[in-house]
């Protein structure tokens, strides 16, 4: 009986879900071009009513991810569509993660990504095509990110679990980068990515903003359906009165580091919509959707991100008018701070909003007067715990809320080093493809040049884990093919012969 009770919860529960999700998207098909309407019916719809029911309903946990992994190539049905359905289906899903254990040893964590990332090479298997080069430099740069996280997560414990660290780490940064860098090979591959982001954007605010309203944390249910516990993730934060709400992410900062950069891929995805004013009603959803994590950090990396954006595309005028309106939108903050409690409480409290001294200003203090002890190549993370157990909070955590912080502690100032150069790498090559073109013939290169802008804003104020890593492997292999199509158009325009096509040009 009682498992009966528990089994109609959860259905009452993947309806809530599925409902707030394909409102979304109904929006978005409203208001796009008729091809990419056909996509959110034929694939994204489809696929996220087979998968959320399976989040909420599957009999066993291992179930669920062997039909996570089956639905990329059942929904993506040719090659230009694995990357986007995998993209689409990683970051609307729960993570559900569980350990694998061989003979009563813990062998790893495995999660929704390692699944659907199965999945996606399956289905590049199955549908082979022909496609551009690829920018391998950008593969070298993925392998010096695996390579730094192998040996700064692993240091000083055994080859053993050297071994399993350098497997971890090969799923959550490699395994990506090489689904969407071998199958985003062409223009239509790349605007086809960006239009799965700009779908779970919009699908992921209209949840989020249900989540707030309703002091919900949906997902909630899903981890208690199959026994598996979050930790802090279990709790529902609130401020101000509201949800900060998680959504399908490990927690509500995360979640509103991607509404920032859906909002950010929304704002340069005016191609994909059928008007003008289409695309301004859009955009109106991710914005509210970003208010629902309640994330200062996010909007901050926001505001950078659509700077950035801007002058990438050379729109002084548009420039001035941003920068002025982030001057008012700030003033009012404060002053709207001082006047009301509640707008106070949403933005920190009255001192706090001009000198901000809580944890993350000790976690700062504290890890520099640890970071000078070892320069140069920094202590094991096993070390650097037990240096700055100081800081642990009432959660039973010592939450590094400051990814560079986090990397200087454990790779010293020669692993901080390499960590920035894989992350400014692509922003420079982005920086070199604009100077060498016109702005319009690369709009979806701009637009990735921008939220990688953001995001090295907001981990400034956020550790890097789970989707967010996703997202910056996702952005690091699309400026790198983005680059390569640059590449074979300018080729092109001295050798029309070759027959190749630019992304600007295709997408006009």
């Amino acid at each position: 009986m009682a498992r009966s009770k528990a089994m109609i919860q959860d259905l009452k529960t993947a309806v809530y879900a599925l409902t707030a999700l394909t409102a979304g998207l109904v929006l978005l098909a409203a208001l796009c071009t008729p091809s990419y309407r056909t996509l959110v019916f034929r694939r994204f719809v489809p696929a996220i009513v087979v998968t959320q029911s399976l989040a909420f309903l599957a009999p066993t946990l291992w179930l669920f991810h062997v039909l996570a992994a089956a639905a990329v190539p059942l929904f993506a049905r040719e090659r230009s569509l694995v990357a986007p359905v995998y993209l689409f289906l990683l970051l609307t899903l729960p993570g559900l993660e569980g350990e694998l254990h061989m003979g009563g040893v813990y062998i790893i964590t495995s999660g929704l990504g390692t699944s659907l990332g199965i999945g996606a090479v399956i289905g590049m298997a199955i549908f082979r095509s022909a496609g551009t080069r690829n920018a391998l430099r950008f593969d070298t740069l993925i392998a010096v990110l695996w390579l730094l996280s192998v040996i700064t997560v692993a240091r000083e414990t055994s080859l053993t679990n050297y071994l399993r660290v350098a497997a971890d780490q090969a799923l959550v940064l490699v395994l990506p980068y090489l689904i969407v860098s071998r199958t985003v090979r062409t223009a239509r591959g790349l605007r086809l990515a960006f239009f799965a982001l700009i779908a779970a954007t919009l699908a992921l605010s209209s949840l989020a903003i249900f989540e707030a309203l309703r002091t919900w944390p949906i997902y909630g249910a899903a981890y208690q359906h199959f026994g598996i516990s979050r930790g802090i993730g279990d709790g529902a934060k609130m401020r101000a009165g509201f949800l900060r709400a998680p959504g399908p992410f490990a927690e509500a900062t995360s979640f509103g580091l991607f509404l920032a950069l859906g909002f950010l891929s929304t704002c340069g995805g005016r191609l994909f919509f059928a008007s003008r004013t289409g695309w301004l009603v859009g955009l109106g959803l991710p914005a509210l959707g970003l208010l629902a994590p309640q994330s200062r950090g996010a909007w901050l990396g926001a505001v950078v991100g659509l700077l950035a954006l801007t002058w990438y595309r050379r729109d002084w005028g548009g420039l001035v008018k941003q920068v002025g309106a982030a001057a008012v939108l700030s003033a009012g903050a404060v002053v709207a701070s001082f006047a009301s409690g509640a707008v106070a409480t949403l933005f920190e409290s009255y001192d706090r909003l001009a000198v901000k001294t809580d944890y993350r200003s000790d976690l700062l203090r504290r890890g520099l007067e640890e970071f000078w002890k070892h320069p140069v190549l920094g202590e094991s993370s096993a070390a650097v715990f037990r240096a700055l157990e100081d800081l642990r909070q009432g959660e039973q955590i010592i939450d590094f809320v400051n990814t560079y912080l986090y990397v200087a502690l454990i790779g010293g100032g020669v692993g901080l080093a390499f960590y920035l150069l894989v992350m400014l790498v692509p922003l420079g090559g982005a920086l070199g493809a604009r100077t060498k073109s016109k702005a319009s013939d690369q709009p979806l290169g701009a637009v990735a040049f921008a939220m990688l802008v953001s995001v090295l804003v907001m981990l400034a104020f956020t550790s890097q884990s789970g989707k967010t890593t996703f997202m910056i492997v996702f952005l690091i292999a699309i400026l790198g093919q983005s680059s390569a199509l640059e590449g074979d158009r300018r080729s092109s325009r001295r050798n029309p012969a070759t027959g190749v096509v630019s992304v600007g040009e295709r997408a006009r």
